[in-house]
């Protein structure tokens, strides 16, 4: 007999909400396995919204915020400082404030930064969305705001690269704790419900099929060797969401790459530490030689 996902080990937190959906999905799969599947799919596109916590509070306060349209879905958009704009970019049921810290820093450093959040998340509205809708935003953002740099977290991280394919981007990239395999999210979802292998990898199809791709297409190891901006990987060794192995995979296969390795931070902490944040903004000067010349 086959053994669910919930017998194996993962590091994940697995709220109680998910385990009773995944006993629920376990026991419809048994008298109607096409609905199974395809309600699995539809939770796996509904992110869980997490609130603003309290130590984002007064960088939320300092930012302007705005309600803008981006390729067909109204969103909310954060900005902070004035000058060269850096997209900042959360990842899967993230927000933008997450990256406060980081924003004001490079503010400080004479650039506008701009943070959205993107559908189903943060304060932009919403109950679904997808990898596509992301890198849909992300691709409609480069074309408006033409970025000198983009800073990405996680399922950002993976957006921008499929952003990249099409988007006329002239600028330098920071990748934090990205993930390289998509079906890595497929497949830590299915161990989180506990479900079978057979139904989490039906899920993985009927997403494929729902929106026309191919995971193994998007993998980031896959579209690297096409990409042109220098990229900065910082991923973080005890990262028990996204295994710091993608950012070695994606820094190896990316033909301009740097790759920064850290401990004890994980996958968020990452996001507000002050040698990771001096790290990404010393890479996005060096397209500025003349502040870099200043500064020593």
């Amino acid at each position: 007999m086959e053994k669910s996902r919930q017998q194996k080990s993962t590091n994940v937190r697995v709220p109680m909400s998910i385990r009773v959906a995944g006993l629920a999905l376990t026991a419809l799969d048994v008298i109607a396995p096409s609905l199974s599947e395809r309600l699995a799919a539809r939770l796996f596109l509904t992110p869980r919204r997490v609130p603003s916590p309290a130590s984002e509070a007064a960088s939320r306060q300092r930012a302007g915020s705005e309600s803008r349209l981006v390729a067909s879905h109204t969103i909310t958009i954060r900005s902070w400082g004035a000058g060269p704009a850096v997209l900042l970019l959360h990842g899967w049921e993230g927000r933008g404030t997450q990256l406060g810290t980081l924003a004001e820093s490079l503010a400080r450093e004479g650039y506008r930064v701009i943070a959205p959040d993107f559908p189903a998340h943060g304060d932009s509205p919403g109950r679904r969305t997808n990898l596509i809708e992301f890198a849909a935003i992300v691709e409609a953002l480069i074309g408006a705001e033409k970025p000198v740099a983009i800073v990405a977290h996680s399922f950002g991280a993976a957006a921008t690269t499929v952003a990249l394919r099409d988007a006329a981007f002239d600028g330098r990239l920071v990748y934090l704790s990205p993930p390289e395999d998509f079906a890595f999210f497929t497949d830590t979802f299915g161990r989180m419900l506990g479900i079978s292998d057979d139904l989490a990898k039906r899920m993985e199809r009927t997403i494929e099929r729902q929106f026309g791709i191919d995971w193994s297409h998007l993998r980031g190891t896959a579209l690297a060797p096409q990409m042109n901006a220098p990229l900065l990987v910082i991923h973080d060794e005890d990262d028990a969401d996204v295994p710091a192995r993608f950012g070695r995979d994606l820094a190896a296969a990316w033909p301009d790459a740097a790759l920064m390795l850290t401990r004890n931070l994980g996958h968020r902490r990452i996001l507000r530490d002050p040698a990771v944040i001096a790290a990404a903004i010393e890479f996005i000067e060096r397209r500025r030689p003349e502040r870099m010349v200043a500064t020593r």
